[in-house]
């Protein structure tokens, strides 16, 4: 069914040729963080300063030329030098997935240097290493045997400690995307991160706040509502979680979550032949969600219906074998007596 939280992927700016010239201002900016690794981020929000309208813009025609050179350099050095050539291909070969000819959801990640950086540290080694070798006048090869020693270090320390300083952010989930939230207040995905991060530690309330603020930055995304009203459910707060799971379903009737736990909602309160319908309304549109299952099953154990709730667990047994929640119950429910 259609989700109008899931928006048709677009180019930056709505046209091909915006576009090229943005992952002209993006390719620019990946190479600049690769020699002055400052800011990188676990995400990294579109930057709408990136965006470029025209060729002529001073931003584009610098990352422009810049872009030029290196492939002019590529051809030049291919003689003279087989592996420098084939470090800087590399980088670009391996950016070309992700360069939005096809529109992605983030346009510039630095995840996407995993494989690209590769070739910038094969060209920058090779360019140490070969230092030592070139002809300058009146400078010795001793002093540029030193100095490519000296810079060697220098990155080597300069690269450890940016990475010891960055792995703080990493102490835990609360710690890492609450920078993120300082860095990116107006990102609704951010602030969805850390009401996740709240709700997995059990601080209900701060991953409450957190959901409603990127629901108020984004009104349509439908997981949110759903993750919303699950730790209203959590504090027992049944109808204020029902009011938010019903929220995800008016804008999304096909979001399979929301059914299953409005469905154990209505069960906790009682309402058990509104659980039922829900779960069945599931089970619609997949007849294959086990967990709906199984929420029947335990709906019908309330209601004494032993037959229906033993059909119920063996349903899901049946799609999945390994299911040990039906089977864990499956078993009580015989151990109780019931045959």
């Amino acid at each position: 069914m259609n989700n109008p939280s899931k928006r048709p992927l677009e180019y930056p700016g709505g046209d091909i040729f915006t576009n090229i010239f943005t992952m002209c201002n993006i390719l620019a900016a990946y190479i600049w963080n690769l020699f002055v690794p400052n800011n990188i981020h676990l995400i990294s929000v579109d930057d709408a300063s990136l965006i470029s309208y025209s060729i002529f813009e001073p931003k584009t025609i610098i990352s422009v030329l810049l872009i030029s050179a290196l492939f002019i350099l590529a051809i030049k050095i291919r003689k003279k030098s087989n592996l420098a050539s084939f470090a800087i291909l590399w980088f670009f070969i391996c950016l070309a997935p992700v360069l939005n000819l096809i529109p992605l959801r983030n346009i510039m990640a630095f995840r996407y240097l995993y494989l690209p950086v590769f070739g910038f540290c094969f060209l920058f080694s090779l360019a140490v290493l070969n230092l030592p070798r070139l002809d300058i006048p009146l400078v010795s090869k001793d002093f540029l045997k030193k100095l490519a020693k000296n810079i060697t270090i220098i990155i080597l320390i300069s690269y450890f400690v940016l990475t010891m300083v960055k792995n703080l952010s990493w102490f835990d989930n609360v710690v890492l995307w609450s920078e993120m939230v300082d860095i990116y207040p107006d990102s609704p995905n951010v602030h969805s991160n850390l009401g996740a991060s709240f709700k997995q530690y059990g601080l209900l309330d701060k991953a409450i706040n957190e959901y409603k603020i990127a629901l108020s930055l984004d009104p349509t995304h439908v997981p949110d509502y759903n993750s919303l009203g699950f730790c209203y459910y959590q504090k027992g707060l049944f109808d204020q979680a029902m009011k938010e799971f019903k929220r995800a379903l008016a804008l999304d009737p096909g979001f399979l979550h929301a059914y299953l736990n409005l469905g154990l909602v209505l069960k906790t309160k009682g309402l058990y032949e509104e659980s039922i319908k829900c779960s069945q309304q599931l089970l619609r549109i997949d007849p294959n969600f086990i967990q709906a299952y199984n929420n029947l099953g335990v709906t019908y154990v309330e209601m004494k219906k032993w037959d229906e709730a033993k059909k119920a667990w063996l349903k899901a047994l049946e799609i999945n074998p390994r299911y040990e929640t039906a089977r864990k119950n499956l078993k009580k429910l015989q151990s109780s007596g019931y045959r």
